[in-house]
């Protein structure tokens, strides 16, 4: 199986106004959130720059490159701001229904023109423009039947860190499983995401594997 190494040193983007920016959805930050003295809003944007891959970032309208954040933080925040759901039930369901949209809206952005690309490219391009959002180094084992991604570390768990963020580790996973799944339901029928799945909620992300069914 061939390896090939995608290497990315684990820093934001930086804004550049020469490159073309696509809305895709935004989300409120809670006031819990130390970081601001007020409840504002994140939008979130496809990034494409002819120099790089796609990549997905969130900022501040008008606050400039300080307000710039990875996927990773984008899902740490939004379930810090579901902490206020008087049900652990409707948490959970608010994160992952987030998840689903950032999916769907992705795969739909990327490919609305392409729809002659094959299936295993359009994967590949799509799970490549999730980890390098993700500012992680990573791995890619391809073959005609399954895809694995192999990161050298957990970025969810190492932005939380970094920002203070853990409390939200557990339900920013949800959502980020519910994002890869839908990606790969709206992408097509005949593959599945083996790894990860709801039962690793709780472990560390190294790994993204989908599979072609038989």
């Amino acid at each position: 199986m061939v390896q090939k190494k995608k290497d990315q040193d684990n820093t934001l983007p930086v804004i550049n106004e020469n490159v073309s920016d696509t809305f895709l959805c935004s989300y409120t930050l809670a006031s819990a959130d130390m970081r601001f003295i007020e409840i504002c809003i994140r939008d979130i944007y496809l990034r494409r720059d002819c120099e790089s891959n796609p990549i997905l970032r969130g900022e501040i309208s008008d606050c400039g490159s300080g307000s710039v954040v990875d996927l990773n933080q984008i899902f740490l925040e939004y379930s810090l701001s579901c902490e206020g759901c008087k049900k652990k039930e409707v948490a959970e369901e608010s994160v992952i229904k987030f998840g689903e949209q950032i999916g769907r809206i992705l795969v739909d952005t990327l490919y609305q023109d392409n729809t002659d690309i094959p299936i295993i490219e359009k994967i590949s391009t799509t799970f490549q423009c999730v980890l390098d959002s993700m500012t992680v180094p990573y791995s890619v084992a391809p073959s005609s039947d399954i895809l694995q991604f192999n990161l050298s570390f957990c970025p969810i768990r190492e932005t939380a860190k970094k920002n203070g963020l853990t409390r939200g580790i557990t339900m920013a996973h949800r959502s980020f499983i519910a994002f890869c799944t839908c990606i790969i339901q709206n992408l097509s029928p005949h593959w599945v995401m083996l790894n990860p799945t709801e039962a690793d909620i709780d472990s560390p992300l190294h790994e993204i594997v989908v599979s072609r069914l038989k």
